[in-house]
Parts: structure tokens; C-alpha cells; sequence
């Protein structure tokens, strides 16, 4: 099966946050097996071959495929899960203050955290390069694209491939710069230090009800456990938010969202 012909699906990408966060939507609105979880190869180039790029122009994970619609972007996917299923666990993501902190992690470059220029002497060669080999990938799917269409008319891929390439480049400089580094490194701190502070005084996130802002602050911690720190880095002098991070871990949906017991 050829994703142009998936009609119920959750594209992502194993171990990224986003992709974490979109299964985990998944699970708590108990839907789970509607959707076909299909694994995207990023590594391969799979998210911008002209076949993916017809479904995401941006070329990112996760998209869910409803009924053979494409919904790219995890908040969107949120909200109409929440719009489509609203009788199942409201997850209030229309709410204004919810939406207002789900941006505040949806605003921090994880891949800064992960494998951004940590110091400024770091050497970036073998990055550089790789990002190098991987926008020369989007350019001759986009080179191919324009000639193909030129014989056929049309240029709607052809142009998606400008919009692929405009994310590349900024997730190069995201990537490469050292105060970009610094920037994501004190947002994210700062992130947690006030999550903290407001778990001292109530059980979730935005009060005492499990919200969409849980769904991100979950899978924000669990990737960053997983990809940047251990736990006694990222919960020192944060005994609320660690207390909070293994409640959740408790919940059925994050165990099976994230397979915890596999």
C-alpha cells in the first residue's frame, strides 16, 4: 500500500517528539484503532519524496490521514480529534490559555537540545556536510519535479519542494548556530523551572483536569530523557515535575503511546 491510497493513518517518525505527541493523542481520545500507525524512514529521505510531499509540503511528521485527508501539524491534529470525537476525553484544545502553553513547548527547537553547536568552537563539519547531501536531495526531487511537469503541466509539487527546502535551511541554522543553541538551552530550562513551580499547587499542567498541554509536557520530557539528559539532569532542584513525569509514565495511554512495556 502507497501512502496516496492510506485512508485512516498516523504517519510519524519513531522516537520524535511530535510523532510521540501524535500517538499519544491517539490513546487518550481511545482511538487508536481507527488509525494505521505508518512509520516514516526520515533517514532514508521518505518524508520528501514527491509522494510525501504531495501529502506535506513542509516535509514533517506527524500527519494524520483521516478518511484519505491530509491534517499535517500536531496541534491542528489535536484540535480536530477533539472537533471529530468531541465525546470522547475533551482534551480543550480550542481553549486559548491551553493553546497558549502548548506553543510555549511547541516554541523549543528540541533538535537545538539534541544536536545543535553546544559550544562555540564545536566542530560542525560532518553536520554541515550532512546537511549539505540532504538539501542536494530536495533539489533534484525538485529539479525532477519541474521537468516532469513541464511536459505534463502543472507545478503544485514543484512548488512544495520550495516550501521543503525553506524548513531545511531553517532547521540547518537551528542546527549550526551556537546562540541559536543558547536561545532553545535557557527557553527550555526556564520551561521546566516554571512547569515546576506551578505542579507544586495542582495535578496537571494547567490545573487539576489532564489537558492537551500534559500531552506536550509528557512527551517533551520523555524525549528529552531519552535524547539530551538523564532524569537526575533534567529534574534537579524539580521534585514537582519529576513527581508529575512518573505519574504520567502510570497512565495506560503513555505506556502504550510510547510502548513502554514492548
Amino acid at each position: 500500500m502507497t501512502l496516496s491510497t492510506l485512508r485512516n493513518a498516523l504517519l510519524y517518525n519513531p522516537g520524535s517528539v511530535f510523532s510521540n505527541v501524535g500517538a499519544l493523542l491517539l490513546w487518550e481520545k481511545g482511538v487508536q484503532q481507527r488509525y494505521a500507525l505508518t512509520a516514516i524512514d526520515m533517514k532514508q529521505g521518505q518524508n520528501i519524496t514527491p509522494e510525501y510531499i504531495r501529502i506535506n509540503p513542509a516535509g514533517k511528521v506527524p500527519v494524520l490521514i483521516h478518511d484519505g485527508r491530509s491534517i499535517p501539524d500536531s496541534l491542528a491534529i489535536a484540535q480536530f480529534l477533539d472537533t471529530h470525537y468531541h465525546h470522547n476525553n475533551d482534551l480543550e484544545s480550542m481553549d486559548d490559555k491551553v493553546i497558549a502553553t502548548v506553543e510555549q513547548w511547541r516554541r523549543v527547537r528540541v533538535l537545538a537540545l539534541w544536536m545543535g553547536k553546544k559550544h562555540p568552537d564545536q566542530d560542525t563539519t560532518a553536520l554541515t556536510a550532512q546537511l549539505d547531501q540532504s538539501r542536494q536531495r530536495i533539489l533534484d526531487y525538485q529539479q525532477q519535479q519541474q521537468q516532469q511537469q513541464q511536459q505534463e503541466g502543472g507545478n503544485i509539487v514543484e512548488k512544495a519542494y520550495t516550501t521543503r527546502l525553506g524548513m531545511h535551511d531553517d532547521r540547518a541554522r537551528v542546527l549550526l548556530d551556537h546562540p541559536t543553541y543558547v536561545h532553545h538551552e535557557q527557553q527550555w530550562r526556564q520551561l521546566l523551572d516554571t512547569t515546576n513551580a506551578s505542579l507544586a499547587h495542582q495535578a496537571y499542567v494547567m490545573g487539576n483536569r489532564f489537558t492537551l498541554a500534559d500531552i506536550y509536557a509528557t512527551s517533551f520530557l520523555f524525549w528529552s530523557i531519552q535524547k539530551v539528559a538523564p532524569p537526575s539532569t533534567v529534574f534537579a532542584h524539580r521534585q514537582w515535575l519529576e513527581q508529575y513525569y512518573y505519574r504520567q509514565l502510570d497512565r495506560n495511554s503513555v505506556k502504550n503511546a510510547f510502548c513502554l512495556s514492548c
